[in-house]
């Protein structure tokens, strides 16, 4: 996996604590650089897969392994070096269903440290307690066996940094001894839990639910359905695996910040579309991302058989209304023709965060066939990313329109003495003859041919044109290492820092009150670093929010 040099330097550093840019307009948790770029292009792997394969997936194009059961430092390391090796990004699963997982790492039989009976059982509408299933909202098993499993992920990667993302599998397998065998879909598509917990948890915040706690599970639904709350119950299970979600997400990114968390499968878009509800899945939606960080949802059907279609824009649409959510559809190799794989996997990427494949035959991911039709399909998307220019933002166009590129004709001047601010060097008649030329999108020791740390300014003189008068506009700074305080025609218009762990940030300042449209306009930014490279070292645009 591909870090940043500053990133990898600065891991052991303390850093100082962040404060947030002075009447920036949050812009929602930022997709990772190379998902925007390249999109996510994984190959499905299990960690007793063939060491070879991460070269072959590599020179087919894949930029992800997705490692199924990666568990302990063994596997870790293995699976680490090997994308280290190869280039490639890293994201280990965990199952939900832990008799599944024991039986995987212990054999059929094996318990694994805890008996499934230590947790509650689910409790179908239907067919009642289900003694190989738990209930999702057991806040024991997410204690004994989820949060350990993934804290261990966050451990292990805290050191080198070569995981980027630890994902839930939420199907149902359980063990393979189980009779009758249960389906892979069951916590998708049975509808509500009835346990005992679940349904006093849910009267309690009920108040049309006095006098229900003697209810038995047989007549539960009904009494749901007859009272019209079936709404209202979903929404309580989604709150409660949300909470669970939520301290899940804290404590993994309390020790390694970088992970992204996320799960897979997805089944309906909509809480309450019907009486198969996914409570579950929406839950772990809610609980797992945040303002900073998104979630990584890995879908499966119906791509998985159908690729591209309907469907896909269908659930790109609902996540975009949800926000902050990185979508990824799979495919089912031997489901589709190999001739047409090149084609899916760039639509599928096209109107998603990218795209990921599952086979059970190793024999087909080392296909020279199957490869080279998987190659063609990913050399397109890499062909198709956005330049290195427009990257920081192209998630903003969904909310922003592009004004001006303000990349050229910079003037630079370092400030040893920290004077700029008292000697009003932001101010607009200031005589810049003997400031040196500079341009934006690298750092400053790049262009001025030496190391240098602590403040320097940066000024520009921009044409605003008139037909932005009366929007709402701001200025778009790909990122600036490490702070900023930025002037618009000698006013301050705000401030971005403080801090070395916001030097990779994007922020936006807005300067509507203070840019004079169809003019000439000076822009100042003081640009404090206090270790290795500094500057504006990414792209900066004028921006202006859409009508609404």
């Amino acid at each position: 996996m591909i870090k940043t040099p500053k990133l990898a330097l600065l891991a052991g550093l303390a850093c100082l604590i962040a404060a947030a840019a002075v009447g920036a307009e949050p812009s929602g948790a930022r997709v990772p650089e190379w998902i925007t770029k390249d999109k996510i292009r994984a190959m499905y792997m299990s960690q007793w897969d063939s060491a070879g394969l991460p070269g072959k997936v590599s020179e087919a194009g894949f930029n992800t392994l997705f490692i199924a059961f990666c568990n302990g430092t063994d596997h870790y390391d293995k699976w680490a070096n090997l994308a280290k090796e190869h280039k490639l990004h890293f994201f280990s699963t965990i199952w939900f269903d832990y008799l599944a997982y024991a039986e995987a790492l212990y054999g059929p039989g094996g318990a694994g440290p805890k008996a499934m009976g230590t947790y509650r059982a689910f409790v179908q509408r239907d067919t009642g307690p289900r003694a190989a299933i738990l209930c999702p909202a057991d806040a024991n098993y997410w204690k004994d066996w989820i949060m350990p499993s993934f804290l261990e992920m966050a451990k292990l990667s805290a050191k080198d940094k070569a995981l980027d993302g630890v994902i839930i599998d939420a199907e149902l397998y359980g063990p393979l001894t189980t009779k009758p065998a249960i389906p892979v879909s069951f916590y998708m598509d049975v509808g509500p839990c009835m346990c005992d917990d679940c349904w006093d948890d849910f009267l309690k915040h009920t108040p049309a639910g006095k006098g229900a706690t003697s209810i038995r599970w047989q007549d539960r639904y009904a009494w749901v359905e007859k009272h019209k709350l079936t709404l209202e119950y979903n929404k309580r299970l989604r709150d409660r695996v949300a909470a669970l979600a939520r301290r899940l997400e804290q404590q993994v990114h309390a020790i390694n910040p970088d992970l992204l968390l996320g799960f897979m499968n997805w089944y309906k878009n909509d809480l309450g579309a019907g009486p198969n509800e996914n409570y579950f899945l929406h839950g772990l939606l809610d609980g797992l991302k945040t303002r900073k960080r998104p979630v990584v949802v890995w879908t499966e059907q119906p791509e998985y058989e159908m690729g591209y279609g309907p469907h896909t824009d269908s659930r790109r649409e609902y996540f975009k209304s949800v926000g902050d959510v990185i979508y990824v559809p799979g495919l089912y190799l031997e489901q589709h023709a190999p001739g047409k794989l090149a084609q899916q996997v760039n639509d599928l990427a096209t109107h998603s965060d990218g795209y990921w494949i599952f086979t059970r035959s190793q024999e087909l991911q080392v296909s020279p066939t199957i490869l080279g039709y998987l190659k063609a399909g990913n050399d397109k998307i890499a062909a198709a990313g956005p330049s290195e220019s427009e990257l920081p933002f192209v998630d903003l166009w969904t909310n922003y329109d592009p004004i001006l590129d303000i990349n050229k004709d910079w003037r630079f001047r370092t400030d040893p003495e920290n004077v700029g601010v008292r000697r009003q060097w932001f101010k607009v008649g200031l005589d810049t003859g003997d400031w040196k030329p500079i341009g934006v999108g690298k750092f400053w020791d790049e262009q001025i041919g030496t190391q240098y740390t602590g403040a320097a300014w940066y000024r520009v003189v921009v044409n605003v044109p008139a037909s932005v008068k009366g929007r709402k506009l701001f200025l778009a700074f790909g990122a600036v290492d490490e702070e900023a305080q930025v002037w618009v025609n000698g006013r301050q218009a705000g401030k971005h820092g403080k801090g070395q762990d916001l030097w990779n940030e994007r922020f936006l300042i807005p300067v509507d009150k203070l840019i004079v449209a169809g003019r000439i306009n000076v822009l100042a930014v003081r640009v404090y670093n206090s270790v290795l490279a500094g500057g504006i070292w990414k792209p900066v645009r004028l921006i202006a929010r859409k009508a609404k």
